[in-house]
């Protein structure tokens, strides 16, 4: 995803570029077939 800025901390934006670093985001990542990035 390419934005002009830095997203906002807290906005939409920030957390749907970040959820791929959450444990919710790596359990998703998981399901449809994908190596997590990140071991919780």
């Amino acid at each position: 995803m390419i934005t002009n800025d830095y997203p906002k901390m807290g906005s939409h934006l920030y957390r749907f570029i970040s959820l791929y670093l959450s444990k919710k985001g790596q359990t998703m990542i998981e399901e449809i077939g994908f190596i997590p990035v990140t071991s919780y």
